[in-house]
């Protein structure tokens, strides 16, 4: 049988490049502008050094396409890449973990797609192999992975529970719907009183500014609305078409129009799984969960869901189906209701704060009007995150059953679950602080390890009954 023939990445590999560098080529621009050559000889010495930079900045592409070689062997995929130092390896199937394909809107014009592959010895921040390909050989390639393995289950997120909480995810929300009416008022308020005071006292040329700020105030609030309508626009593209399903002892993850992204992952290299939900979500009485598995987080967002805004029916459907956890607690732990204090004081002493620097508006003449306003604005984000507290409080605990233990604490503003089996958990520490220690109290971290370390902290339980829990699950680590 032939061998088969080195070959090189996709010709996209190299427009992909010059994109990473483009802001190095805009130091030329900023040269010109700020050295400002006075006369020919200076202009043409600029000009030739921002040539050669330039040019410099597209040989480099190109020895990046032409250094980078691959091909598929018969049990695996086989690089070779670099310069100054050669680089020369087989990474075999069986031992690749997580591969990812992406392909955004430029990729699928030019018919490229990056493939990245990940083994449990590869780098917690870099991919052990990275390739712009063909999209067909990408298409065969994962065949030749799958190796004909059948779909066992399928999940796919509704479409508009995609909208719904692409609306309520996109960050820019809160605080976009929040500031807007703020921003207007403001900008009403101060036009008016610096019309009536200062118009009066001094040139009438002034007026411009005053008759400007209103507005300016309008027009900063729609520019907010705005950014807010593009961020959740950006936020479905990115979850549209979702899809998880188990294929063999794979999971796969398909998901997003323009920048498609595909994830296979070993069900073998899954680490844990997550369960999170948001106070908005869970009046809506939906969650999403996650897994932790090597190559899970080199990508920037949250690119391992295998459940997206489902109903408690779909979520332990899909979570049975793919991952097969047991989720169901043999034994759990709650904090004490005396303990709810300690969830809500930070945000008790931040809104107190709060209510006092707004307080000082009323000895500001021309803020008289703004008060009121900005009592309500300022107060709604604050009940929001007190709400959200009580919420933890209740939902918050750890426990543990046959195969799995669980820690279920708060993260930010989200309510986030580990289901963890015993033999990916590193170890379980209870910690406590100078207060705890007095009060007979603690908080229950677990560690675990999948491409780097992650942690996760469950607070406020009973000293005594957590070490007797913690026990329990460390026996079964054993």
């Amino acid at each position: 049988m032939k061998e088969r023939s080195l070959k090189k990445q996709h010709p996209f590999a190299m427009l992909s490049k010059l994109t990473g560098s483009a802001l190095l080529l805009l130091l030329p621009v900023i040269q010109q502008l700020l050295y400002r050559p006075q006369n020919a000889i200076e202009i043409i010495g600029s000009m030739g050094i921002s040539a050669l930079y330039a040019i410099g900045v597209i040989t480099g592409a190109i020895i990046f396409y032409n250094t980078c070689r691959y091909k598929r062997v018969g049990h695996g995929i086989y690089l070779e890449r670099g310069v100054l130092i050669k680089r020369k390896c087989t990474i075999p199937f069986e031992n690749v973990s997580t591969v990812t394909v992406e392909r955004n809107v430029f990729a699928a014009i030019f018919g490229a797609a990056r493939i990245s592959v990940d083994t449990p010895a590869g780098m917690s921040k870099k991919r052990d192999i990275s390739l712009y390909m063909r999209r067909n050989k990408v298409k065969f390639l994962i065949n030749k992975m799958l190796n004909g393995l059948k779909t066992t289950f399928l999940y796919t997120a509704d479409n508009f529970r995609m909208v719904l909480m692409s609306a309520l995810w996109s960050n820019p929300m809160t605080g976009l719907l929040l500031l807007a009416p703020l921003i207007q008022k403001t900008g009403n308020i101060l036009g008016k009183e610096f019309n009536s005071i200062v118009i009066q006292s001094v040139d009438f040329r002034t007026d411009l500014v005053s008759v400007g700020i209103t507005p300016a105030a309008a027009t900063i609030a729609n520019i907010l609305v705005l950014g807010w309508a593009v961020a959740m626009m950006f936020q479905f593209f990115r979850y549209a078409r979702f899809s998880s399903s188990r294929i063999g002892n794979y999971i796969a993850i398909t998901r997003g129009i323009g920048n498609k992204n595909e994830r296979y992952t070993k069900i073998h290299e899954v680490s844990a799984l997550t369960i999170s939900r948001t106070l908005s979500m869970a009046m809506l009485k939906l969650r999403s969960a996650g897994i932790f598995a090597v190559g899970s987080g080199k990508d920037k967002g949250d690119k391992s869901l295998i459940a997206i805004a489902a109903n408690d029916r779909e979520l332990g459907s899909a979570i049975k189906g793919i991952v097969g956890f047991d989720t169901h607690y043999r034994r759990r732990l709650r904090p004490e209701k005396s303990r709810i204090l300690s969830y809500i004081m930070i945000p008790l002493i931040v809104t107190a704060a709060v209510l006092a620097l707004v307080s000082l508006l009323i000895f500001v003449p021309i803020l008289d009007d703004l008060y009121f306003t900005a009592l309500w604005i300022s107060l709604a984000p604050l009940a929001w995150w007190i709400a959200f507290r009580v919420y933890a409080f209740y939902n918050s605990s750890i426990g543990y059953n046959k195969t799995c233990a669980m820690f279920c604490g708060y993260r930010k503003l989200s309510l986030v679950e580990y289901v963890i089996p015993y033999q990916h958990i590193q170890f379980v520490e209870i910690r406590q602080n100078l207060f705890q220690q007095h009060s007979g109290f603690c908080n229950v971290r677990v560690y675990l390890y999948y491409e780097k370390k992650a942690i996760h902290t469950v607070k406020h339980l009973r000293l005594a009954d957590a070490e007797e829990i913690v026990k329990q699950m460390e026996r079964r680590i054993g």
